[in-house]
């Protein structure tokens, strides 16, 4: 598990009380909604370990601990010394960002807000799949398996660090038109700039071009099980599709990604953890994605 980095912990459509449980690997969090809007903190009660989020009330920026009743402050000290520590949260979108630490924020904050100045969030699905998380963020970096799995066929992938400290991915697929996404030219094909931005080990932003951009947001945060939750939204230019994009568009782009999340799941699930990895020369954007995820991990 990582110290550091940003991982969507819920939509806000999840929401439905003044405090909710959420988690990234065996952190519990609890999100409250106050005045300034969704925060995130620790979920364990400083005194004996209960969750402050199944039967806790809110009270102002406190916490009436449901097991013994005492006032957890959220984020500062109370009286008797009983406080839980804070997270840096972004609720953006419908969506709901926890970062792990104060650190490692690799630009992605100010790219999703810039983000969300000329294009439309649409928060779109869980997916729960038993597979550590980072292989699922990992996959946009395996070239040979969009050929094999999804049967798309992309040029070489280039990769390079950002200044702003995130890894960025830059190729282009060749796929059949459909009747959703199609060449202006009449073409069969479609050959289409693909850009992908990882800001975590659990968040990769993709961008597709040509004649019928959008963006999709890919996210996996870890379960205490070893398993992740996928969420999967989309991003669609203001320029091209306005501010209220067709609904089964949108309905459309999504199946389509979760029918290629399912056709991943299928090799994911079914992985060798412990079998010897021989790693070749068409593999070096995932092992750069590697390298990228361990500077999340603080020195032992």
């Amino acid at each position: 598990m990582y110290d550091h980095g940003w991982f969507n912990v819920a939509f806000e459509r999840e929401l439905r009380e003044d405090l909710t449980p959420a988690v990234i690997g065996s952190r519990r969090l609890v999100l409250a909604r106050l005045p300034e809007g969704v925060r995130a903190f620790s979920a364990d009660c400083p005194h004996r370990g209960a969750h402050l989020a199944y039967g806790g009330r809110l009270e102002g920026e406190a916490v009436i601990c449901p097991f013994h009743g005492y006032k957890i402050c959220l984020g500062t000290r109370t009286p008797e010394g009983f406080s839980v520590a804070a997270y840096p949260t972004l609720s953006i979108g419908g969506l709901i960002f926890v970062r792990l630490s104060a650190s490692h924020d690799c630009g992605f904050e100010e790219h999703l807000q810039r983000l969300t100045m000329d294009h439309t969030l649409v928060a779109g699905f869980e997916m729960p799949v038993r597979v550590a998380f980072e292989l699922v963020i990992e996959n946009a970096f395996d070239q040979r398996h969009f050929h094999s799995v999804h049967h798309i066929s992309t040029r070489p992938f280039l990769v390079e660090h950002e200044p702003t400290g995130n890894l960025l991915l830059r190729s282009s697929f060749s796929f059949p038109a459909t009747g959703w996404i199609k060449d202006k030219s009449g073409s069969d094909y479609l050959e289409v700039p693909f850009t992908a931005r990882t800001f975590s080990p659990g968040i990769i932003v993709s961008q597709l071009g040509g004649d019928t951009p959008y963006c999709v947001i890919t996210t996996a945060t870890p379960q205490p099980d070893g398993s992740c939750m996928i969420r999967l939204s989309l991003a669609l230019p203001h320029a091209h599709y306005g501010p209220k994009p067709n609904e089964q568009f949108t309905s459309y782009l999504l199946a389509q990604s979760r029918k290629g999340l399912t056709d991943d799941q299928l090799m994911w699930e079914n992985l060798s953890t412990t079998a010897p990895q021989r790693l070749t020369v068409h593999d070096r954007a995932i092992i750069a994605f590697q390298s990228f995820c361990r500077s999340f991990a603080s020195p032992a």
